[in-house]
């Protein structure tokens, strides 16, 4: 029966609108998932880079916001969602703006080379300088920016002993014994990428990952933070062939943006 004092409600209706409001809420859960995986990336880019180029990175994150705001805009307009999802844009938009006026307004005078929307307008007063390269052997204490490097012993090897099996190679590799020291006044990441081998034919040489696991057990290069006034030592291994000749080992002043100088050590030859 239907009572004229209680009509009934359409569930139709009320389906609809749960509907609706769940579809809302589902929509704007990439804002929040892209804010996530932004601050996530943003943390650690200033714990790999140094705090000094954190107005660089809120800059870079601010761009790529804003970019992405315009595009999504777009895209939304064309599949008529734009109604749908215009709150979570908004969000993403308005983080990208203050992004960027951060990184401008509180970027100090010292850190303005690293930011390249404070340099904006600005004209260069000149080429950089370039570091002088000096002649260093094995054995030399090596200063690049804040880093001092010890090339300690060199010597071949046809296979590396593992904890469970032994790698061998058809060529040769060259394992050496660095010593690493901060001089900085915070701490600083050492890594293996840091090291590259170049030959007289021009060539340049990685380390080897897998023989560094090998011939390493906890000392080995791989993102190791040294405090100020401390040394590391570890073994680096490059697979080289037979034919190659005058080696240079290149060291570098850091890890990332912070390797902008480096120092060739003369190795000699196979």
């Amino acid at each position: 029966m239907l009572s004229t004092t209680f009509p009934s409600k359409s569930i139709e209706k009320q389906s609809k609108k749960q509907s609706s409001y769940s579809k809302k809420t589902a929509n704007n859960h990439w804002v929040r998932n892209l804010f996530m995986i932004g601050t996530i990336l943003f943390v650690l880019l200033v714990l790999l880079s140094g705090k000094e180029l954190i107005y660089s990175w809120l800059a870079l994150f601010g761009v790529a916001g804003f970019g992405l705001s315009i595009i999504l805009a777009i895209v939304f307009a064309i599949t008529r969602s734009f109604t749908e999802r215009r709150g979570g844009l908004g969000f993403l938009l308005v983080f990208s703006v203050l992004s960027i006026i951060t990184s401008i307004a509180l970027t100090p005078k010292s850190l303005e080379a690293a930011n390249p929307l404070a340099q904006a307008g600005k004209v260069n007063s000149g080429p950089a300088i370039p570091v002088k390269k000096q002649n260093f052997d094995i054995g030399d204490k090596v200063s690049v920016g804040k880093l001092t490097y010890i090339v300690k012993d060199v010597f071949q090897q046809k296979k590396i002993d593992g904890p469970f099996d032994t790698l061998t190679t058809d060529e040769v590799f060259l394992v050496m014994t660095i010593h690493v020291s901060n001089n900085d006044k915070q701490p600083r990441y050492v890594d293996k990428s840091m090291f590259k081998l170049h030959d007289s034919q021009g060539r340049s040489f990685g380390p080897d990952t897998k023989a560094d696991s090998y011939i390493n057990n906890e000392t080995a290069f791989f993102l190791k933070s040294i405090n100020p006034g401390i040394s590391t030592e570890a073994k680096i291994v490059f697979e080289l062939p037979h034919n190659a000749k005058q080696l240079k080992l290149e060291v570098t002043s850091g890890f990332g943006l912070k390797g902008k100088e480096s120092q060739l050590i003369t190795i000699g030859s196979l």
